[in-house]
């Protein structure tokens, strides 16, 4: 393809985006203009091959000294070239970027992007085009104890008042470390327009009345994906997460296609969700110099 361009998003045709995205995408979000939106402020460009028979995202930003620099944002896992794939120049694509910006750092699932040693990423996955039974099933044993037991103290509720999850995530014991607070306002404003989309649902779990947990699940045509979550340490330790999978599984099977874990490169989070079954889904950063 040697047309390749790139389009800043202020001038990008949204139509022509959007209608590639809904024909070619595999229900991943992070294409959708309105979640780079959010979470970039308008920040990216579109790299466009013909008319928009293929298109990629192209976050960037000026953190080197007010140069141009091509990164990952945060809550997106990978960025992919969408569209008429038997088409795609990679070479092309890397060499257009190497002129445009001083550093491309991203990850997506073309490692031929990459210039250098590609650094592997894992996700886990279940598949939800099947019975509830069946997904039941491939627990492990000791999961499976976990999800009953937790069951019998834990309530479930579902809603979409993503400021009650940004509250209860703030004061949450769990996770420690919560490098998300660094761009707060623009993951709010990203859990508002997902909700305008119809893409947001909100998991929360009780113990004797209180929150213990609480998850934010972005809900795509085929697609769930459990996209952040917290948990105090009364719902850890009664092991309320187990509950937390079992029920969404339970809520979405038969109903879509894919259960999406959202990154599993921790050892302690990996083997957590391949206790229900997951299977493993690679990924890589890339760094092409």
């Amino acid at each position: 393809m040697s047309n390749l361009k790139l389009v800043h998003r202020t001038a990008l045709d949204p139509e022509l985006w959007n209608n590639s995205i809904k024909q070619y995408s595999l229900h991943y979000p992070y294409a959708n203009a309105w979640y780079l939106d959010a979470l970039t402020n308008r920040n990216w460009y579109g790299l466009i091959g013909g008319n928009y028979d293929l298109v990629m995202p192209i976050p960037y930003n000026r953190k080197i000294f007010g140069f141009k620099q091509v990164y990952q944002p945060f809550l997106t896992q990978s960025l992919d070239a969408i569209g008429d794939l038997s088409r795609v120049n990679n070479k092309e694509i890397a060499e257009l970027l190497q002129k445009q910006f001083v550093r491309v750092r991203f990850n997506t699932k073309s490692v031929e992007l990459s210039s250098t040693v590609a650094k592997p990423r894992v996700n886990q996955e279940i598949r939800l085009d099947q019975s509830l039974d069946k997904i039941r099933s491939t627990y492990s044993k000791s999961t499976k104890q976990h999800v009953r037991k937790a069951m019998q103290s834990t309530e479930v509720a579902y809603d979409t008042d993503y400021k009650a999850f940004m509250e209860f995530y703030v004061q949450a014991e769990f996770p420690t470390q919560k490098p998300i607070l660094k761009i707060w306002k623009r993951f709010e404003r990203l859990l508002e327009v997902a909700l305008a989309n119809e893409a947001l649902d909100i998991i929360s779990l009780y113990i004797q009345g209180e929150k213990v947990g609480s998850a934010v699940i972005m809900v795509m045509p085929n697609r769930v994906i459990n996209l952040i979550g917290a948990s105090s340490q009364t719902g850890r330790t009664n092991k309320s997460n187990y509950v937390k999978i079992d029920s969404l599984l339970e809520k979405y099977a038969e109903s879509k296609n894919v259960f999406d874990f959202f990154g599993s490169n921790l050892p302690g989070v990996h083997q957590f969700n391949a206790s229900f079954g997951a299977y493993t889904v690679s990924y890589h950063e890339m760094v092409i110099k």
